[in-house]
């Protein structure tokens, strides 16, 4: 009788991409996610689990398919942001693109008062240094 070795994944090490984290923000199985991006559930699996390599195709399939949900939702993401935040050094954590998507949302009125909030923090982050006399 032989042994088999299954390899084991510490939980603290970094997923090996966010394919996972946006499939449950988009509240998709991965059954659901595979048909929307035209694929398996066993495909998906391998894609989260880092057994298939996210190529830039995959990351521009999987995106087009988190843009175009089947409830109308999309959650507008580019291809970039399926990859882990190591690599990612550009893409957006989900707190960031909530505030991107209700500042889209809002009313004129009250993206006015975000642009100038957003300049006062910028203007006193920044501000000039005084001459001494």
């Amino acid at each position: 009788m032989t042994a088999v070795i299954l390899p084991f994944r510490a939980m603290d090490k970094e997923a090996p991409n966010r394919i996972r984290e946006w499939r449950k923000i988009a509240k998709l199985t991965q059954a659901q996610l595979a048909e929307l991006a035209g694929t398996s559930n066993v495909q998906i699996s391998d894609l989260e689990n880092g057994h298939v390599q996210l190529t830039q195709a995959w990351m521009v399939t999987l995106a087009q398919a988190f843009n175009n949900l089947p409830d109308g939702r999309s959650l507008d993401i580019l291809p970039g942001d399926l990859l882990p935040a190591s690599q990612a050094s550009g893409a957006l954590t989900p707190d960031q693109r909530a505030l991107i998507d209700a500042y889209r949302a809002a009313s004129p009125e009250l993206r006015h008062g975000f642009n100038a909030l957003r300049d006062s923090v910028t203007t006193f982050g920044h501000a000039p240094e005084r001459k001494r006399a």
